[in-house]
């Protein structure tokens, strides 16, 4: 794997290592190729992947629920690149949005995903979901047959539980744990950053710039079109949105003196962690790709990230403060009929973040939940609201 300088002849993209392999610290995110954030131009898709590799971005991660089409898309285009690209993608969700890591399923998935990807071999293959009816032992014997014949170089985890992650840790040899992380989004920083430190594993953080909250391209009174999933987003409704308005307006003063947007500056102080091997990121456009991979030249000066983790560390505080008096209230007046369905996500996922309750008893829930978020029955969501105020009070 090599390094390719941008045609502006500036230095390279920043690197770092996953397994011992050379990877780009800015990484290539296919999950809007779902249609995730809404409709998707496949052709422009295919410029901004060619565009990152003459850039210097080597790693694309994508996965099979991602639709047929992700994969394929991102195959074709660096085909003739194969060798100097790192490919990461993912298996456990089954068509029927059901999980399933049994041995045959991982095999089978696996060959499925080399042939989308016109490939005969995986950088890099990922748990994507946990699958609680498979033992993990299961799973890591499949990822040892792929290992063996060659079919994928490494795996990894994702999505997972703390726990289950800690299983394959003990069981398997995986080489790298991928997980949500941003200015927005901390968690991991509890938890994870120490798994990742102590066992040698490739950290991938994901939604580095919060899904585009943190870009400064979002506003309050914006409407994000049909099948957009950030029209149910916690993240873009109530406390947590101000929240994130609070951090987006500080990485945006803070970068004016470095000429650098609230995007780039995100993107830099999740590289700055020493834990992190690639920030993914996912743009759509040239423009936006361009603004992305420009951050990993650019290191935030150490008085200036002190002065950054302060501000976040208490504007946690505030948030958790806010989210709490906010979910009593929104589990006690009465539902919405426009707003109700969000309520109760914004809730479920909230308790959870904040351990109000264990996260394998409100799951169940918000599956519920989200199978009807096409079209919800106001007469369920009142029975959610009912439950979460049980077991949350």
């Amino acid at each position: 794997m090599y390094r390719i300088s941008s045609d502006k002849g500036d230095d390279p993209v920043k690197y770092n290592k996953i397994d011992g392999t050379e990877v780009s610290a800015v990484g290539f995110g296919c999950y809007g190729l779902s249609g995730a954030y809404g409709s998707v131009d496949e052709l422009e898709y295919e410029k901004v992947i060619k565009r990152a590799f003459e850039l210097g971005v080597t790693l694309f991660d994508t996965a099979d629920t991602y639709g047929e089409k992700a994969e394929q898309i991102l195959g074709r285009t660096l085909n003739h690149v194969r060798d100097d690209v790192f490919i990461s993608t993912k298996v456990g969700i089954t068509q029927g949005n059901k999980p399933d890591l049994s041995y045959d399923s991982v095999i089978d998935a696996c060959k499925n995903s080399l042939d989308r990807l016109q490939t005969d071999y995986l950088d890099m293959y990922l748990v994507h979901f946990d699958d609680p009816d498979t033992p993990v032992e299961e799973t890591v014997e499949a990822m040892e047959h792929l290992l063996e014949r060659g079919m994928i170089y490494r795996y990894g985890v994702s999505h997972l539980p703390y726990s289950r992650v800690e299983e394959y840790i003990e069981i398997g040899d995986p080489s790298a744990l991928m997980f949500e992380y941003s200015a927005v989004a901390m968690d991991a920083e509890k938890s994870l950053f120490p798994l990742c430190k102590n066992n040698d594993l490739g950290a991938l953080a994901f939604s580095v710039t919060g899904r585009g909250i943190l870009t400064g391209k979002i506003t309050k009174d914006m409407e994000f079109e049909k099948g957009d999933i950030r029209r149910n987003d916690p993240l873009f409704k109530h406390a947590r949105f101000s929240s994130a308005m609070r951090r987006k307006n500080k990485l945006e003063e803070m970068g004016k003196p470095y000429g650098k947007t609230p995007a780039q500056m995100a993107i830099a102080w999740v590289l700055s962690h020493p834990e992190i091997s690639c920030a993914l990121t996912g743009p759509s456009s040239l423009k936006h790709l361009e603004e992305n991979v420009d951050a990993a030249d650019f290191k935030i000066p150490p008085e200036d990230l002190q002065e950054l983790d302060l501000f976040f560390e208490n504007e946690n505080i505030r948030l958790i403060k806010d989210e709490r008096e906010l979910i009593r209230s929104l589990l006690e007046r009465p539902l919405d009929k426009d707003t109700g369905f969000g309520d109760m996500i914004y809730v479920i996922e909230t308790a959870i973040l904040q351990d109000m309750a264990d996260e394998s008893d409100l799951m169940p829930l918000f599956m519920e939940l989200w199978s009807m978020k096409d079209e919800p029955d106001r007469y369920i969501i009142e029975d959610v609201q009912r439950v979460l105020k049980d077991k949350l009070f």
